[in-house]
């Protein structure tokens, strides 16, 4: 009976993933053009990647380790049109619970090709896939690859911009524009709509897989608040694949930041006086600056922490009171991680802290000193807030956690996350007990940028009581 019954789960979890056996969606995160060669792209789940195909050939992507790839999930990947459709491509644990699919193109076009978890789902997991072409080069193949200016989230513009593109020689041949001159064309939408004059590029030359850089205007004028989106395109003689002829749309918000104030107190007496606070809420959190701050820790009071899913090597997820923005994405929650750091989205217990920045999970973090911790009898963990909307301080609060086989006192300090201005303070109030290496910073959700203070990047260091610390990472 045992057998049967297993037999016919077996049956029902084979019928349910059929049942997921295409995704859709997500994120997109950039082009990449499949060469004959297998070349590498690290990737999270949930996000998609254009790129360009031609009929009739055949388009590699895999996450097997033997071609390349690697995935700390189990992957799935889909084939969709530009659209967002199924194109008639899709794999899932091909390798071990890794996927690898051989796509046969139906029609010249511009694909996606979309990165899942299991069951279509995302979780912030990540990994690197590896893709190529069978197809040869045209001898003959231009096309746009990339706009340089404006940026993409410049801030407040003023005034005229400069509008340039790159245009890539994807073909076989070197091309001497002198004998066969390269087309460009550009246009935008948005505040100020215009189809720009076509750039014809007459002289010099350009070797396969070269770039160089064409200047469309120096004065379009995108003084008006607003989003545009670009697209420009190439047309030359003789070209043998239009399907990567054309990038865009590539779009610029050119948005004014906002503001918030707040007065305390509300209510007041005549003779009294009250603080005005304002801040932007609207600033890009892709990049940060570090800086030393004075030590000056919050207080406050709740109950430790007290569900998580082990003391040793653990984690638990905590609602965070208001939203907060970190390397450009929105959070409700904070995996609040035993070994001295904060998570977002998919948990990533890991007692051996890591040079910053690094592929390899953790990602999407907040480090006060990630290390081997064990939370103990006589250590804690607890969360509080403090402050009035919109300029509350969440504060996840290390109470003399001490390092793995060691007494406290160990680690003592928080770690504060500010709403509306997406800033985080880090306090360090002692980090003692132990010779092993630490990390304090902060990393986006792909490993590839992170920031530290000097001398804290995953080397042996300590802060005693009589040398605390302050820093913080503002959003630039």
């Amino acid at each position: 009976m045992k057998k049967f019954l297993y037999v016919i789960a077996l049956s029902l979890f084979t019928f349910s993933g059929s049942a997921w056996a295409q995704c859709s969606g997500g994120t997109l995160n950039g082009n990449i053009t499949p060469t004959l060669v297998y070349q590498p792209q690290l990737t999270s789940d949930g996000q998609y990647y254009t790129f360009n195909a031609t009929a009739g050939g055949n388009y590699y992507f895999s996450f097997c380790p033997a071609d390349g790839g690697n995935a700390f999930f189990d992957s799935q990947i889909t084939i969709l049109d530009n659209s967002g459709n199924f194109a008639g491509g899709y794999n899932d644990d091909f390798c071990g619970l890794q996927s690898y699919l051989v796509w046969n193109c139906p029609s010249s076009a511009t694909y996606r090709v979309l990165i899942s978890t299991f069951f279509c789902s995302t979780s912030g997991n990540t990994g690197t896939f590896v893709y190529k072409t069978d197809l040869l080069p045209s001898p003959i193949d231009m096309g746009v690859s990339a706009f340089v200016s404006p940026p993409a989230n410049p801030g407040c513009i003023t005034g005229n911009q400069t509008v340039t593109v790159t245009v890539t020689n994807y073909g076989s041949n070197n091309l001497d524009f002198s004998v066969t001159p390269l087309t460009v064309n550009c246009s935008v939408t948005g505040p100020n709509p215009t189809t720009f004059p076509a750039v014809v590029i007459s002289s010099g030359t350009l070797a396969p897989s070269a770039s160089q850089n064409v200047v469309i205007s120096t004065t379009y004028n995108m003084s008006a608040n607003g989003t545009y989106a670009f697209t420009a395109s190439t047309s030359i003689s003789g070209d043998g694949n239009s399907s990567n002829d054309s990038f865009g749309p590539y779009n610029v918000d050119n948005s004014a930041l906002a503001s918030v104030a707040a007065v305390t107190p509300t209510s007041i007496c005549a003779g009294s006086t009250v603080n005005l606070n304002s801040a932007v809420t609207n600033a890009p959190t892709t990049s940060y600056t570090v800086t030393s701050v004075p030590y000056a820790p919050l207080t406050g009071s709740s109950a430790p922490l007290n569900s998580f899913t082990s003391n040793d090597d653990g984690y638990q997820n905590v609602p965070l009171p208001f939203n907060f923005n970190f390397f450009g994405n929105t959070y409700t929650d904070v995996n609040v991680e035993t070994n001295g750091y904060v998570d977002f989205g998919f948990p990533n217990p890991n007692f051996v802290p890591q040079t910053v920045p690094n592929s390899n999970t953790p990602n999407n973090f907040i480090a006060l000193c990630w290390t081997d911790l064990y939370v103990q009898p006589g250590s804690s963990i607890d969360t509080f807030t403090v402050g009035t909307a919109p300029f509350r301080k969440f504060v996840i609060r290390y109470n003399t956690v001490p390092f793995y086989f060691n007494n406290p006192p160990g680690v003592s300090g928080e770690i504060i996350l500010y709403e509306s201005t997406n800033i985080i303070d880090v306090m360090v109030t002692e980090v003692t007990g132990s010779a092993a290496t630490k990390v304090l910073g902060i990393e986006d959700p792909n490993g590839a940028v992170g920031y530290t203070p000097a001398g804290r990047n995953n080397v042996n260091w300590t802060v005693t009581t009589s040398a605390q610390e302050g820093w913080r990472f503002a959003p630039s």
